[in-house]
């Protein structure tokens, strides 16, 4: 199904052809967006450095580094034990919108940079 503005649902580019446009462009997104390896390593830490905050295995470092689709909580949690704070945003063409969540606890109570 094609909508009037010449868009497909996401489950039929899910489903679809891989080499497509559409997914494609999905799979570029998703990488430049969670390149969190990257970003783990540019700040100088290990997988073994990011387990030992988020009190967890070096091999669920690497799964959660390796996912297409994160929960926003584990993605926060990841963030906070680099030393960050994940931030949201909704683009659209006419501005900005930043999505707050409700203030709480950071996720891992201690990021490495307090080690």
């Amino acid at each position: 199904m094609i909508d009037l503005a010449g868009h497909k649902a996401w489950r039929e580019v899910r489903s679809g052809d891989d080499s497509s446009p559409e997914a494609q462009a999905y799979r570029s997104a998703i990488g430049d967006a969670l390149a969190l390896a990257e970003i783990r390593a540019s700040r100088g830490l290990t997988q073994v450095d990011v387990a030992r905050v988020l009190q967890t295995s070096q091999a669920s470092v690497s799964k959660i580094e390796r996912r297409n689709d994160l929960y926003l909580s584990t993605l926060r949690g990841f963030v906070e034990a680099l030393g960050g704070r994940l931030e949201l945003a909704a683009v659209f063409p006419e501005g900005r919108i930043t999505i707050s969540s409700p203030p709480d606890e950071p996720m891992s109570g201690h990021t490495i940079a307090e080690r």
